[in-house]
C-alpha cells in the first residue's frame, strides 16, 4: 500500500446523510498534533521539509563528492520513507513591477529594449506554466504504538541531511495541514509562508 493510499484511501460514501459532514470522514486522518499525523488505521506520520540545492552550480568533481557523501550517509537506513515533490506556481508580479519601474527610469533606448525582452520572456514563462517552484518533503511513518520510534527516525533523518549540507526541518501541525491541503487539492494556492492561512476542518453540506 502506498503512502497516499494509507493517508487518503478511497472509501465508499456513508449510508447516512447528516446535514453536515466534515471532510475528515472521507480521508484517513484521525488527528494532527505534536508535529505528527495520526491515521485511522493505526499509523503515525512525521514530515520533513527538504531545502533543495542546485547541483548545476557545482563542478563535476563537487557533484561526485556530494553523491558519494549522500550514498554513505543514507546507506544504512532500513526504515521506509517517501519523498514528496510538490510543484507550486510562482507569483512573478513583483518582478514585473520592478522591471516596469526600471524601464520608466531608464534613459538609454538599449536598456529599455533589454528590459522589454526580459519582461517578454517572463510573461512567456507564466503563460507556459514554467514559472514554478519545487518544494520537497519527506514522510516517515510507523505503527501508532506507545513506543513508536517515528520521532527518533525523523530527528535522525534531519541530522543525516544536515551532515551533507542539506537543510531539513520538521513540519509543525499547521504546516502538515497545509501539506494535506496541497495533496488533496493540487490547485490550491496555499503556501507554507501564508500568514492568513487558518488551519480549519473543511465542512461540506449534506
Amino acid at each position: 500500500m502506498t503512502l497516499f493510499q494509507r493517508m487518503f484511501p478511497k472509501k465508499a460514501a456513508p449510508k447516512t446523510s447528516p446535514a453536515v459532514q466534515t471532510a475528515q470522514m472521507f480521508i484517513n486522518v484521525k488527528d494532527i498534533s505534536g508535529g505528527k499525523l495520526y491515521t485511522k488505521d493505526g499509523f503515525v506520520f512525521m514530515f520533513l521539509r527538504i531545502t533543495p540545492i542546485s547541483i548545476d552550480l557545482k563542478t563535476a568533481g563537487e557533484q561526485k563528492r556530494l553523491a558519494r557523501q549522500i550514498a554513505a550517509e543514507f546507506s544504512g537506513i532500513r526504515e521506509a520513507f517517501k519523498i514528496i515533490a510538490v510543484s507550486r506556481p510562482l507569483d512573478l508580479t513583483p518582478l514585473i513591477n520592478e522591471l516596469n519601474e526600471h524601464s520608466r527610469n531608464a534613459e538609454e533606448a538599449e536598456r529599455k529594449e533589454v528590459i522589454r525582452r526580459e519582461k517578454k520572456d517572463i510573461n512567456l514563462c507564466m503563460l507556459d506554466d514554467n514559472a514554478v517552484s519545487r518544494q520537497f518533503y519527506l514522510a516517515l511513518w510507523t505503527k501508532d504504538e506507545p513506543d513508536s520510534p517515528v520521532k527518533r527516525m525523523a530527528l535522525e533523518m534531519t541530522e543525516r541531511f544536515r551532515n551533507v549540507q542539506i537543510n531539513a526541518e520538521l513540519l509543525s501541525d499547521t504546516e502538515i495541514i497545509q501539506l494535506c491541503h496541497i495533496i488533496t487539492n493540487p490547485d490550491a494556492s496555499i503556501s507554507s509562508d501564508d500568514e492568513d492561512f487558518v488551519p480549519v476542518i473543511t465542512s461540506i453540506g449534506g
